[in-house]
């Protein structure tokens, strides 16, 4: 076993069977902080493994199965409830990443959790949905002025918006991506989604994919990059011979996503043996261009891991804030970048030294 040992598991479930009690108590751990641990339930279940796994472990197991199945009811629900407003608004209510595979039923719905839900709709009338959704009961979670700007001015989405009385987080597109340094027609993505009931949508199998290696490749957001990475895993997985490869290679270059397909496919290879014809060259580095691509297979192979103490490596932290920082400057331009930096760091010293003052006082 390696270091890694929920990554060896998800590539070989059978080898549960030669775990020690230690060993189960690491993989539970890295499952739970990559938010996994419902999924692992799922493929052990799948793979006929489950009885035979320690009692004591079926428990954490099957806690988490219950929750993510009580998950799952949620989203249907909530989904039903926005798909109402949408129809009165007679908008299309697109669905976007975890909403998305677990409305429509999809591979990576298997096991799946996920903290908000995913909307797309077209910009020209988010201003007309925002207005509904207040009357619904949803309202802002960034109050503060300068989020909100960054938000409206920058981003791809709105502020992220709560219900007062349901707890559910919604956020809403415009975009897949922040388009700032990219271009990015979210037209296209709107003439290819797949019906899933009347009034309800999400992206074509090849959007999801694209999608998904958007946000894990350019977002720098890494505490759920494992369970991403195993969605893409499973996305892909279900792609049928070269022709599909070819088509979705042909979309990458239609919306400008080439290089995010480039890393899922590579990762996905490199991590859990993702079966990718070897035919289809997806390279997008140039031969002079090996030096990067070494530094970023470090990077990524840093962070694409349980972020558990079991897990991670020394430098585990320097990578996470190098692509950290790689991501801001994928986002925006360095006029815009630097003062929003400098922004919010004053802000985060600001709020340390508050919290300080009160901990002090008490």
């Amino acid at each position: 076993m390696t270091q890694t040992i929920l990554i060896d598991v998800l590539n070989s479930p059978q080898i549960t069977s030669q775990l020690e009690n230690s060993q189960w108590g690491s993989l539970i751990s890295q499952a739970r902080a990559a938010n996994l641990l419902s999924r692992l339930y799922s493929i052990l279940e799948q793979k006929h493994l489950f009885s035979s796994v320690p009692e004591h472990i079926q428990h954490h197991l099957l806690s988490a199965h219950k929750q993510a199945e009580k998950q799952h009811r949620q989203v249907l629900w909530e989904v039903s409830l926005l798909s109402r407003t949408f129809k009165d608004l007679e908008i299309q209510l697109l669905l976007l990443k975890g909403s998305a595979y677990i409305y429509g039923e999809l591979p990576a719905s298997c096991g799946r959790t996920l903290s908000d839900i995913d909307i797309l709709v077209p910009k020209e009338v988010i201003e007309k949905v925002e207005k509904r959704l207040f009357l619904d009961g949803f309202m802002s979670t960034k109050i503060d002025d300068y989020d909100q700007h960054y938000y409206r001015e920058w981003m791809h989405e709105i502020p992220p918006l709560q219900h007062y009385t349901r707890g559910t987080t919604l956020d809403v597109h415009h975009n897949i991506l922040p388009t700032l340094k990219r271009t990015l027609n979210p037209e296209k993505l709107f003439e290819e989604v797949e019906n899933i009931s009347l009034n309800v949508a999400v992206l074509s199998k090849y959007d999801r994919i694209l999608h998904s290696a958007a946000h894990l490749f350019m977002e720098g957001e890494f505490p759920n990059g494992l369970r991403d990475l195993h969605d893409l895993h499973l996305m892909f997985s279900k792609l049928n011979g070269a022709d599909d490869w070819l088509k979705i290679k042909s979309r990458a270059s239609e919306l400008n996503l080439t290089f995010p397909l480039f890393y899922a496919t590579r990762y996905c290879r490199m991590i859990f043996n993702t079966n990718i014809p070897e035919k289809v060259d997806f390279s997008v580095f140039r031969a002079h261009d090996n030096v990067l691509l070494k530094l970023k297979d470090w990077l990524f192979t840093q962070v694409l891991r349980p972020h558990h103490h079991s897990a991670i490596e020394t430098f585990f932290k320097l990578a996470e804030v190098t692509l950290l920082v790689r991501a801001h400057f994928l986002k925006m331009p360095i006029k815009i970048l630097a003062p929003h930096l400098f922004k919010k760091s004053i802000s985060a010293i600001i709020e340390s030294f508050k919290s300080s003052q009160i901990h002090y006082k008490n």
